[in-house]
């Protein structure tokens, strides 16, 4: 049972923690999510983090108790710290969730003795689901590289979301998907989710590593008049609309060339360039996600 803890506790610090009610003495935390992966023996770990904030408080007469549908139960201490109390619950019959709240009771000391106090949460629930994200099978990559996503209750109309952008998702059935990392600036993390009809759920951090461009020639010599072609290669497939290759040049009027796309699925594309008037430069390729890449350029 301590690996399902365990994993719980980490969805909760991941999503957010519910504070639910400080009276001085203690603060009480719930740990339990919204939300719980629906599992095969139907028992589930509820966790309540009582934080003590009075040194009079005897740390040894806290006790926690859970009530659940009006029946009381003793909570244990946590192996994840401290103050932190849980109870294992057999959710009964066909039953998607339960409604619930915590007890805990402590003495405190004075001049006069201890005196006994109690504090409740509010009243919180728990729905099963059997939507959730077990893990990203990388947690770094190049733009372009496809990375699976395991879990349960997937559909065909899920996304996937990097940053604040959406990934080309593919469906590969409901317990995988994949993404292909867009092109996003390189050497930062991001935050994954999980985009649905039930809205956007977290589902870890993914840094993204430079990808690369190759281009031939790597140098550009021309006459006035005389026509290239260049190719350009990327080492992933496309996104389905297509990846517009930006390039710039600092002698616009002794280059003439199309805008360069590689087309959806495809990995390289070739366009003619013609040379204007003379001089010398540079066409320089700078895209985030891609190591920077210059062509030395002249024309005579």
């Amino acid at each position: 049972m301590k690996q399902v803890k365990i994993i719980i506790q980490f969805f909760v610090y991941a999503t957010g923690l519910f504070l639910l009610t400080g009276c001085g003495d203690l603060t009480l935390t719930n740990l339990t999510p919204n939300k719980i992966p629906k599992n095969p023996s139907r028992i589930y770990t509820l966790s309540l983090d009582a934080q003590v904030n009075n040194g009079s408080v005897a740390r040894d007469s806290v006790k926690a108790e859970i009530v659940i549908d009006g029946n009381t139960y003793q909570m244990e201490k946590s192996e994840a710290g401290k103050d932190i109390w849980e109870y294992d619950y057999r959710l009964p019959g066909d039953r998607r969730g339960a409604k619930y709240f915590y007890k805990v009771t402590y003495d405190v000391g004075n001049l006069h003795g201890d005196t006994k106090k109690e504090v409740k949460s509010a009243l919180q629930s728990f729905l099963l689901s059997n939507r959730y994200v077990i893990s990203l099978q990388s947690e770094r990559g190049p733009v372009g590289a496809t990375i699976p996503v395991l879990g349960s209750g997937f559909t065909e109309f899920d996304k996937i979301v990097v940053g604040d952008q959406e990934a080309p998702t593919r469906y590969v059935s409901d317990s995988q998907l994949s993404f292909v990392v867009p092109s996003l600036k390189a050497g930062d993390t991001y935050e994954v989710a999980l985009e649905g009809a039930d809205g956007r759920n977290p589902v870890g951090n993914f840094r993204i590593d430079p990808s690369t461009i190759r281009v031939e020639p790597g140098k550009l010599s021309l006459q006035t008049g005389q026509t290239e072609i260049m190719l350009f290669q990327i080492s992933f497939e496309a996104p389905p609309d297509g990846l517009f290759i930006d390039v710039k040049t600092d002698v616009p009027a002794s280059i003439k060339m199309p805008d360069v796309i590689i087309p959806g699925g495809a990995r390289t594309v070739s366009v003619n360039v013609q040379g204007g008037q003379p001089g010398t430069g540079s066409l320089k390729i700078v895209m985030p996600g891609f190591e920077e890449v210059t062509i030395p350029l002249e024309v005579l």
